[in-house]
C-alpha cells in the first residue's frame, strides 16, 4: 500500500530483506518510477503534486543475503531504471537526473529463475522446477549474467556482525538512512 505521506518525504528507504519472492517489484517500481510533473498550488489548502502518489526524492534500498527472486528483480531494475533515466537527462542539457538510487546491505542471493508448481506425479505430488527466467532489455545473456548465481551486488557494502545482531543494532539500517541524508544534502 502506498504511504499518503510517502509523497511529502524529502528520501525513501525501502527495505527488501529477507523478501524471497513473490509479485512485489512491480507495483514498487511503477510507484518509485512515476515521474513528478506538477506542484499544485490550490487558493486553500495544502499543495499537491501531480500524478497523485509520485516520489521525488532519492531512494536507498535495503538487500541482504537473504534477498532473491522478485526482491533482486526490484534492486535490479531499480538500479537500471536510474541509470538510464540519468543518462537521458545527462544528454539533454535542459533536464536533471531525475531518480537517485543507493542500493545498500549484502549482495542478494542470486536466484531470480521463477519456478512452477504445475507437474503433478502419479504419486500425487508436485514438483518445482526453474520455468522462466528474466532477461535485461539491454541485451546481454539473460539472467545468468545479470542475477542468477550471481545476486545484485550492493551500492554500499555492510554486514551485520553477531554482536551487533545480538544488541539491536542494524547498522546496514543506520548506513542506509545516512546514504539517504547525503543524496538528499548533495548534488
Amino acid at each position: 500500500m502506498w504511504i499518503a505521506a510517502v509523497e511529502h518525504s524529502a528520501a525513501l528507504v525501502v527495505d527488501v530483506r529477507g523478501n524471497t519472492g513473490g509479485c512485489v517489484s512491480e507495483l514498487l517500481l511503477e510507484k518509485l518510477l512515476k515521474t513528478r510533473l506538477l506542484t499544485t498550488r490550490p487558493t486553500h489548502g495544502a499543495r499537491g503534486h501531480f500524478p497523485l502518489h509520485s516520489h521525488a526524492g532519492p531512494v536507498a534500498l535495503l538487500v541482504d543475503e537473504d534477498t532473491s527472486s522478485d526482491g533482486e528483480m526490484l534492486a535490479f531494475s531499480l538500479r537500471e531504471s536510474a541509470l538510464a533515466l540519468n543518462s537521458a537527462a545527462a544528454t539533454d542539457a535542459g533536464r536533471t537526473a531525475r531518480l537517485r538510487v543507493r542500493i545498500v546491505g549484502q549482495r542478494t542471493w542470486g536466484g531470480a529463475v521463477g519456478i512452477s508448481c504445475d507437474t503433478v506425479c502419479v504419486d500425487g505430488t508436485i514438483v518445482a522446477h526453474p520455468s522462466f527466467a528474466s532477461l535485461p532489455m539491454s541485451g546481454g545473456d539473460g539472467c545468468a549474467a545479470v542475477i542468477e548465481n550471481v545476486g545484485v551486488a550492493p551500492d554500499v557494502g555492510v554486514s551485520i556482525a553477531p554482536h551487533d545482531y545480538a544488541a539491536g543494532r542494524d547498522p546496514q539500517l543506520d548506513a542506509a538512512i545516512a546514504e539517504a541524508i547525503a543524496m538528499i544534502e548533495g548534488p
